[in-house]
């Protein structure tokens, strides 16, 4: 007779679901660069799109929170405008991107995704809310790396950036 262990099979079940998680995250990302430049490269509004894209994350997470029974919980109101400050740095950055978007190619904007938590946590570090840890350290290192990787094997988009078009979306990006 073969003896299962239950708790050992929930925890190998968790791990999957936490790197499924992960790998969607990322797919996601990669498709909207896609989406974007396409979007824009057609005629689209970049506040319109920015609009559609922040209303459809925000059903999505709320949806998702949802299913999570214990993930919902009351907003005390001291929190209000902690929460609508958030909501406008989302939209700024992602107009922010949109008009990066508009003037270099989706492969440099993509290049310079993996900076996000770079400069996340040399913030955080600096203002004192949180402590550089070695995982934080070894996080950073492969978002470093994996934009390195991304750099030396980018194929050519055949776009054609001016470099002043160039400069304005780097600096947008490294703004947002």
């Amino acid at each position: 007779m073969m003896d299962i262990n239950f708790s050992a099979c929930l925890k190998k079940l968790h791990r999957a679901r936490v790197h499924l998680v992960m790998a969607s995250t990322q797919l996601s990302f990669s498709g909207w660069h896609i989406v974007g430049s396409i979007a824009l490269g057609n005629g689209a509004d970049p506040l319109i799109f920015s609009m559609y894209r922040e209303v459809t994350a925000s059903i999505l997470m709320f949806l998702f929170a949802f299913m999570k029974e214990d993930a919902i919980v009351p907003i005390e109101k001291c929190d209000y405008l902690r929460f609508l400050f958030l909501g406008v740095c989302s939209f700024t950055n992602v107009v922010g991107f949109i008009f990066a978007l508009q003037l270099i190619s989706a492969n440099a904007c993509a290049l310079m995704q993996p900076t996000i938590p770079v400069f996340a946590t040399i913030i955080s570090v600096a203002i004192g809310t949180e402590e550089l840890t070695l995982l934080k350290s070894c996080g950073i290192l492969c978002a470093v790396g994996g934009a390195m990787v991304m750099q030396l094997w980018m194929a050519d988009d055949g776009d054609d950036d001016s470099s002043s078009n160039m400069s304005v979306g780097m600096g947008l990006l490294v703004v947002q």
